[in-house]
């Protein structure tokens, strides 16, 4: 946690001067074109969905089947219907 606390007191002044609020926004002004942003906002999100979200699914997965004793794939299926009402509601 403090090395989140030090990146923040090193990174955000740099940021603020620049004028940007994104990571890729800096490296599309530092480096120009908009490749580079693409690019690590791609990164970003793949990266996001193989870690982040997956571990979220197979967890709240697990539980579902400890709590209901449902199939483990059952469970992800009810994960992904939930998730995707919620989303277009």
């Amino acid at each position: 946690m403090f090395i989140v606390l030090l990146l923040g007191w090193v990174f955000v002044p740099i940021y603020m001067r620049a004028g940007v609020s994104t990571m890729p926004e800096y490296l599309g002004r530092r480096f120009g074109g908009g490749r580079i942003r693409l690019y690590l906002a791609l990164l970003s999100l793949g990266l996001y969905v193989s870690t982040k979200i997956s571990v979220d699914m197979y967890s709240g997965a697990l539980f579902i089947r400890e709590a209901l004793g449902w199939d483990l794939y059952a469970s992800v299926g009810a994960l992904l219907g939930v998730t995707a009402l919620y989303t277009v509601t």
